[in-house]
């Protein structure tokens, strides 16, 4: 589990939105991939990032929480499409056409929220 300041899961941010961390982070990797592709693998394209349980579940937990803490659990999902252009079989399954493959990962996550209550003396 981590700790620590909440990044993107606090309140009024959004975790898979285009300015986020986490669709920075899976960009990246995407424009890596594509500067370094070559041959038969093109076109890397990041198609979805997404949670669950849905983003606004993840923040109304959070915010149920509120200053007594607790864990809040999710898994983050990262889709992307790639083209194949093997190149004999391209011609005689798909007219010269690429194959697009789409993978998916799934990146569980469980963050724990600070107890910032007061004790009572």
């Amino acid at each position: 589990a981590a700790g620590g300041d909440l990044g993107d899961l606090a309140q009024g941010k959004s975790i898979v939105g285009k300015t986020s961390d986490v669709y920075k982070r899976a960009q990246a990797v995407v424009t890596r991939a594509n500067s370094q592709a070559a041959g038969m693998l093109t076109n890397f394209k990041l198609e979805e990032v997404r949670t669950e349980p849905a983003e606004g579940l993840l923040q109304a937990t959070i915010q149920q929480l509120g200053a007594t803490g607790g864990p809040v659990a999710g898994t983050v999902f990262v889709s992307v499409t790639v083209e194949v252009r093997p190149f004999i079989v391209k011609y005689a399954y798909s007219g010269g056409q690429p194959i697009v493959f789409r993978s998916t990962q799934a990146f569980p996550f469980t963050y724990v929220v600070p107890n910032t209550s007061i004790p009572i003396p």
